[in-house]
């Protein structure tokens, strides 16, 4: 018997894969998560918005990102939207020039591994397509807690708004992408 770990990051292949990361979701942002409804409707609209984590086979972590318009992107970064009225009718698949990242997330157990950078990585290999020269990509996220707004500003996101003037009362990040 094999004693290898195997540890791999890729898109949820089916909808048992989904729920098994919401409820991670769910345990781990409690009443500031997004319903579980509202994120089945935003993978279903752009699968590859979710990147599992998964350690032999068990999904222990992963990210959620969506490519949100124009007008998403200023109603959440001016305070007049909350997260979890996000449509994915207002998403920009075909050439995203807005990327927002609603969760992160690991198993508690697995917490303290660096497992939040491999998630991470995989997501900036990602958005690489969706680069182009001379159009920054500009990235956004709430900071739900101490070691969550830590994460973001160890990648290069800037605050750019005080919880207490988010629609969600948590710290609004920001951080452009671009080719150049």
């Amino acid at each position: 018997m094999s004693s290898d770990v195997v540890l791999l990051t890729r898109g949820l292949r089916s909808e048992d894969e989904f729920f098994v990361l919401d409820d991670l979701y769910q345990r781990s942002f409690g009443i500031s998560s997004v319903p579980t409804i509202t994120q089945k409707e935003w993978w279903f609209h752009y699968p590859e918005g979710i990147i599992g984590l998964f350690l032999n086979e068990r999904l222990i972590g992963g990210i959620s990102y969506w490519p949100i318009d124009q007008e998403t992107f200023i109603a959440l970064r001016d305070g007049r939207l909350k997260e979890r009225d996000i449509e994915a009718r207002n998403f920009n698949a075909e050439l995203p020039e807005y990327i927002y990242i609603s969760d992160i997330a690991i198993e508690p157990e697995f917490r303290g591994r660096h497992y939040t950078d491999l998630l991470l990585g995989k997501f900036f290999i990602s958005i690489k397509k969706n680069l182009v020269a001379d159009r920054p990509l500009t990235i956004c996220a709430l900071g739900y807690s101490v070691a969550g707004k830590k994460i973001l500003t160890s990648y290069g996101f800037s605050k750019v708004k005080d919880a207490e003037n988010t629609s969600d009362k948590q710290d609004f990040y920001i951080f452009l992408a671009s080719r150049n």
